[in-house]
């Protein structure tokens, strides 16, 4: 049998910052969902999946707009969509016109870069990234994040192939 070094752990000798257990609150509905104390926690993960056009970027881009209406520093991270899709959003939900976007496929020769540079400023709330394929076929490439309040983001890439 191989010897291991294990590590065991009381619970009572660890410590977290306290800002990890204060959900950030998207003041709707949704913070039951999300959590037992209504809201998003900060240094956890969300996925929200569903076909196209059933409203995942709508709600998502509608949460960070209220974050950012509570004072919170916010980013939306578009994988996916470009400037023409966000301005059919925008008409019909004007608040969505103030929120800084990053268009990931204005850096399609360097996304790990310009994550890296657009996140080291630092952000509240960058709550909402959208993972999917290229919607027009061939290679993609999925981010992964990790989010945490005033901490660092950590983050990994994937490339996929359309396999439609």
């Amino acid at each position: 049998m191989k010897d291991i070094n294990l590590k065991l752990v009381k619970m009572e000798d660890i410590k977290f910052n306290e800002d990890l257990f204060i959900p950030i609150k998207t003041k709707t509905i949704v913070d039951t969902v999300l959590s037992t104390e209504g809201g998003i926690f900060p240094g956890t993960n969300t996925v929200v999946i569903g076909d196209p056009g059933v409203g995942k970027s709508t709600v998502l881009l509608d949460w960070i707009a209220d974050f950012q209406k509570q004072g919170k520093k916010v980013l939306f991270v578009s994988g996916e969509m470009n400037e023409i899709d966000l301005y059919g959003y925008v008409k019909r939900f004007p608040k969505f016109a103030k929120l800084p976007i990053m268009f990931m496929g204005d850096y399609s020769d360097c996304p790990k870069e310009a994550i890296e540079q657009v996140f080291d400023k630092g952000y509240d709330a960058e709550r909402y990234i959208e993972f999917s394929k290229n919607r027009r076929g061939g290679v993609g490439e999925k981010i992964y994040f990790s989010l945490s309040r005033g901490g660092k983001v950590d983050y990994s890439f994937e490339t996929v192939e359309d396999d439609s």
